[in-house]
Formats: structure tokens, C-alpha cells, sequence
């Protein structure tokens, strides 16, 4: 069994991983202006879970 990255996904996961890691960090607050905390949260909780969801369909299987 041989499992190959697809480098799409890959990419759109690390980007979304780093954007979750920037807004935890308080970094993105220079570009973005939250209305408040909760949206904040929001934010990284989406941008987080788009960046584990595609690292998830980054690996796949080759087919036979």
C-alpha cells in the first residue's frame, strides 16, 4: 500500500493552519478587526477546522 499527498489540498491545509495559528497568536488582529472575542473564536475555530479537514484529504491511497 503506497499513500501519496495530494499537494492541493496540502497547501489550502497548511495555509489554513497558519491562519488559525496567527489568529490564536493575536498577529492577525493587524489585518483583520474583530467586532469582538466570540468572533475571534469563530474564526480560528473555521480556519482550524478547514486546515485539519484538508490535511485529512491531502493523503490518499494509490489506486491500482
Amino acid at each position: 500500500m503506497k499513500v501519496t499527498i495530494d499537494i492541493k489540498y496540502f497547501a489550502i491545509a497548511i495555509t489554513s493552519l497558519l491562519i488559525a495559528f496567527l489568529t490564536i497568536n493575536g498577529t492577525i488582529q493587524n489585518y483583520i478587526h474583530f467586532a469582538g472575542v466570540a468572533n475571534e473564536i469563530g474564526f480560528f475555530a473555521m480556519a482550524g477546522t478547514a486546515g485539519v479537514l484538508c490535511l485529512f484529504a491531502s493523503f490518499e491511497k494509490e489506486k491500482k
